[in-house]
């Protein structure tokens, strides 16, 4: 009888330590998925941030190339309208150029010499 109850008393101890053990199992176990499932809701919220900050980047480029075109479209513009003052220019100092030879001849026909004075002539 002393057998039995060594035996049954051995048994008893062993799966209350077994059953213990197996507690402590799983709360380690539920210990690391609740640090898992911390671990994954910061993952989504860097992802999250991670993409809208890609979202910003592009919003970025393309007010950048936005910004580029009418830079370009201004310059070209600008480029324009000087060429067509130097075009005006240009023809301006033809026609002026032309009336010089024009006065020239005049000067020339009259008999007066055309030396580039003003005009005064003081002996």
């Amino acid at each position: 009888m002393r057998q039995w109850a060594c035996l049954a008393m051995g048994v008893v101890i062993g799966v209350s330590l077994w059953t213990a053990g197996c507690e402590e199992s799983s709360t380690s176990t539920s210990r690391r998925a609740r640090l898992v499932a911390d671990e994954n809701l910061q993952l989504k919220q860097q992802l999250k941030a991670c993409r809208a900050e890609v979202e910003e980047q592009k919003r970025m480029v393309v007010d950048a190339q936005k910004q580029a075109e009418q830079i370009a479209s201004d310059s070209g513009e600008a480029n324009i309208k000087l060429l067509k003052a130097l075009a005006d220019m240009g023809k301006q100092l033809e026609a002026m150029s032309a009336e010089n030879e024009r006065l020239k001849a005049q000067l020339k026909a009259a008999g007066i010499q055309g030396d580039g004075n003003t005009g005064d002539s003081t002996p």
